[in-house]
Order: structure tokens, then sequence, then C-alpha cells
């Protein structure tokens, strides 16, 4: 049989052990909660910019086409005006 002493010793060395693993778990749980927000910030970041980089190809786009319509529109401009001052020119040497 064991002795109320060794049983003692025993209780100890198993509190001892608790507590060093409690204080291990402890540590790793801070550990842990200390990289999750930089970790969230880095996802958030690199969410927010493929929207922003998707927003600007898309604006990018309306842009050329807006352009693209605006030198069709001053070519035909550019044409009409022509025909008209070619008109007026025909007509004045007619008269």
């Amino acid at each position: 049989m064991t002795s109320q002493k060794q049983n003692v010793q025993t209780d100890g060395s198993i509190l001892a052990t608790r507590d060093k693993n409690s204080v291990k778990f402890r540590g790793g749980l801070k550990f842990i909660s200390s990289l999750l927000l930089p970790f969230a910030l880095g996802i958030f970041t690199v969410g927010v910019t493929f929207q922003q980089q998707s927003a600007v190809k898309q604006q990018r786009d309306d842009d050329r086409e807006a352009a693209e319509q605006q030198r069709i529109n001053d070519r035909n401009a550019s044409q009409q005006q022509r025909y008209q001052e070619k008109q007026a020119e025909l007509q004045l040497r007619l008269l």
C-alpha cells in the first residue's frame, strides 16, 4: 500500500501537470487569438483589393465605350458639316 505522503505527492504532481497543461493551453489560445485579427484584416484587405480592381476595370471599360461613342458622334457631325458646306458652296457657284 502507498502511504499518505506518497498519495499527496502523486496528487500534487497531477495537479502540477494539470496546471502546466492549462498554462500551455492558455498560451496557445493567446497565440491563436493574437494571429486571428491580423489574419482577418489580411483577408479583408485582399477582398477589398479584388473588388476595387473589378470596379476600376468596369469603369475603364465604360470610359472606353463612352469615348468611342463620342468619336463616332464627332465624326458624323464633321461629315454632316462638310456636306452642308459643300452644298452651300455649290449653291453659291450656281448663282
